[in-house]
């Protein structure tokens, strides 16, 4: 609700453009970007709040989806539990959180759901539960996103370093 607001005072007050300097050459912002930034700042403020999932740094996110994102799926097929569990908070928190750039994480998406999701539903045990989500009681995790957030399922990502 704030970062609505935030973006129509915005928007209200008429400014079209933030400009930065860096190494004194003046760059500015167009209105995605402009909204893109206001949203990193919104999370920062909301990461003070407690969020729920298990707590993890932005560029340790990063990192993981990289990795995940460059496996075929003879890796995939060979995975720990562990590694399978990392990848579901993975897409998870992509879904849950409308703040994260989607662009970035889209090939990740991409190998996950053509990839990931078969063997995670197999070796995770999940099967069909309420609103039609995968679950797995043996590991207490949901495969996808449910209505009210479940920590174990997700990232709490942090944007400071």
């Amino acid at each position: 609700m704030k970062l609505k607001i935030a973006i129509v005072i915005l928007l209200f007050v008429g400014v079209s453009r933030i400009g930065y300097c860096q190494d004194s050459t003046k760059q500015i912002l167009t209105k995605d970007e402009q909204l893109q930034k206001i949203k990193i700042e919104f999370e920062k403020s909301k990461s003070a709040r407690k969020v729920v999932g298990k707590p993890i740094r932005i560029v340790e996110f990063n990192n993981l989806v990289d990795k995940f994102s460059n496996m075929d799926e003879r890796k995939i097929d060979r995975l720990s539990i562990g590694d399978l569990i990392i990848a579901v908070r993975i897409r998870n928190t992509i879904g849950e959180r409308d703040t994260l750039h989607k662009d970035r994480y889209n090939k990740f998406v991409e190998v996950f759901n053509s990839n990931f999701l078969k063997v995670a539903t197999i070796k995770l045990n999940a099967s069909i539960s309420k609103g039609m989500i995968l679950y797995s009681k043996k590991y207490n995790i949901y495969i996808g996103n449910t209505a009210a957030p479940h920590k174990n399922s997700l990232y709490a990502i942090s944007f400071m370093e």
